[in-house]
């Protein structure tokens, strides 16, 4: 006979018993662990939105230990919000990169239904991958106006970093690396030019070739170009002997200076002061100027700008140009039409990368300039359709001779893949960019300057999820 134990024993197996509490204890400490880790995020976060705030506002009382621990938060939340590219790496010189043109040979062999599962991998890598490479850009940018001094073996490191979680080819590896010898190079030779011309006058004249007097110009060194300072009359004068000079209303770019001793030339700013009439309006003049000179000097082959259809409107399939993405010159060729039709849609998806960059920075300068006084947000939700989509006679509809090529009115896969891209999605995500940025100045009680500061950074299609984060951190 079984003894009293034992039956009970058999009968909690088989009767179901109600789940054990837990020690209250235990779920005390749980709970003020996941509190302080919510505190821990909060502090994280508002430490990130502060710091962010004084690069944009205040960079010069922001510590070189304070920038880089800016940079080590930003890169963190680049690879949460944009995860590295996994799965297949080939290994050239001791670098894993991304093989496309290997993964394309590879999956023109697979039976259909795989195929087109490997099709979707592939495009989300690209995509992935695309972001990486702006983003690098970007925190470059950020390092050298920071500091026009920037040491040189960080910025490789940074370089290095995303080639690591994104598997940068050596193109596109060594594209970066070699931008960053150019913004030496010239940034050396504008030094070097002012240690040897202490007087403006000289040194205008050394680099322009036109004699001016003392006194009608002022200068001051850039990251890498001489600014010039000057009335109508002088800066009519050197606009004249200027080789391809990109221009502004109020002052224009000039990459190619006389030819010197340091070299092929110093690149150098005018700012026509006759045209302005406050510190911040020559700022903001001489501040793009030198984003030409970035472009001009150091970005300018890193993504094959120039050969990008939608700056010309002149793409030939039948001859691509070698500096198009290697998508394009893939599209061009490839003669089964999943792949094509695939290759297509990344191609597509590669403008519209350019279109929102363009996009964003004209929200911001309607923001900035406040240009509908208290409307100007309403202006922008309501209007952003007509603003970038307007069609023909609008310079803000950055991809309309693409959707429109008279040669493609009877490629179905150009028609449908247009709408669904460079219509639907690239009006999605600016209609969500923009509900973003009203929400962190509405709800966050932050002013459109600082709200500016705080996204101006982000691809605009993560401004949604950087102005959450940010929200919920309050």
């Amino acid at each position: 006979m079984k003894d009293y134990l034992s039956i009970e024993k058999s009968a909690q197996e088989v009767i179901p018993q109600p789940p054990k509490q837990k020690d209250p204890l235990t779920m005390k400490g749980a709970i003020r662990s996941a509190k302080d880790s919510l505190v821990s995020l909060a502090k994280e976060q508002n430490t990130k939105i502060n710091l962010r705030l004084k690069e944009y506002f205040f960079k010069k009382d922001l510590t070189p230990e304070d920038f880089e621990k800016l940079l080590e938060f930003d890169f963190q939340d680049e690879l949460n919000d944009n995860p590295p590219v996994e799965g297949t790496r080939w290994e050239r010189h001791h670098i894993k990169f991304f093989p496309f043109s290997i993964e394309i040979d590879r999956i023109k062999k697979l039976p259909r239904e795989e195929k087109r599962i490997a099709l979707e991998e592939l495009k989300d890598k690209l995509a992935r991958q695309r972001k990486a490479l702006a983003m690098c850009r970007v925190f470059l940018e950020r390092c050298i106006e920071f500091n026009n001094d920037y040491p040189l073996e960080k910025l490789h490191i940074i370089v290095n970093k995303f080639q690591e979680s994104y598997g940068f080819n050596d193109d596109q590896k060594w594209s970066f690396h070699d931008a960053i010898s150019k913004y030496s190079n010239n940034r050396q030779k504008v030094l070097a030019a002012r240690n040897e011309f202490q007087n403006d006058a000289e040194l205008v004249k050394h680099i322009t070739g036109i004699p001016v007097k003392d006194g009608t110009v002022r200068v001051s060194v850039g990251p890498m170009t001489i600014d010039i300072y000057t009335d109508t009359f002088t800066a009519g004068q050197i606009f004249d002997r200027s080789i391809e000079p990109v221009t502004t209303v109020s002052g224009f770019f000039n990459a190619n200076g006389q030819d010197i001793p340091f070299g092929d030339g110093i690149a150098f700013t005018v700012v026509n002061t006759d045209n302005i009439k406050s510190d911040k309006a020559t700022a903001a003049v001489l501040e793009h100027e030198h984003e030409h000179s970035k472009n001009h000097l150091v970005f300018k082959e890193l993504f094959g700008i120039d050969g990008r259809y939608a700056k010309n409107g002149k793409w030939d399939e039948k001859n691509p140009q070698k500096d198009l993405s290697e998508e394009y010159v893939k599209y061009a060729s490839e003669k089964d039409p999943d792949i094509k039709k695939a290759l297509l849609e990344s191609c597509f998806e590669v403008e519209i990368q350019y279109a929102l960059e363009s996009a964003k920075d004209e929200i911001t300068a309607i923001l900035k300039g406040n240009m509908y006084g208290e409307d100007t947000l309403s202006f922008l939700q309501d209007n952003f359709n007509g603003y970038f989509l307007n069609g023909e006679h609008n310079h803000y509809d950055y991809l309309r001779e693409l959707r429109n090529r008279e040669d493609q009115k009877d490629n179905p896969d150009w028609q449908e893949l247009s709408r669904k891209i460079l219509i639907d999605e690239y009006a999605s995500i600016l209609t969500k960019a923009v509900e973003a940025i009203t929400l962190l100045i509405k709800q966050g009680k932050y002013s459109i300057q600082e709200s500016i500061a705080l996204l101006t950074d982000k691809p605009i299609v993560e401004w949604p999820k950087t102005v959450k984060r940010m929200l919920d951190a309050k």
